[in-house]
């Protein structure tokens, strides 16, 4: 569900420069490059910013999610795995 940007309020803050370098660089990201990025995060140390700021950032999620699920009988969704990619099994099992 991508966010509606037009119904989300803008924010009268500026972006800190942690979060916007941040969003940047996992706008930027191959989705391998994605996983790599955010698994060195343990610790959240980039300060608080609005959800509109993240919106671009939040699309990108949606959109793998919206690729690895797939619609099932009674309107249920499953999630497909991605057993080629070892690296990706091993960071969620």
């Amino acid at each position: 569900m991508k966010i509606d940007r037009s119904r989300v309020r803008k924010g009268t803050s500026d972006v800190p420069l942690e979060c916007q370098q941040l969003i940047e660089r996992l706008q930027n990201c191959s989705r391998t490059e994605l996983l790599d990025e955010l698994s060195r995060i343990h610790t959240w140390t980039f300060g608080k910013c609005e959800l509109l700021h993240w919106a671009s950032v939040l699309d990108i999620f949606d959109k793998i999610l919206g690729q690895a699920a797939e619609r099932a009988a009674d309107n249920k969704y499953i999630l497909k795995c991605d057993t080629y990619n070892e690296q990706v099994c091993d960071y969620f099992v």
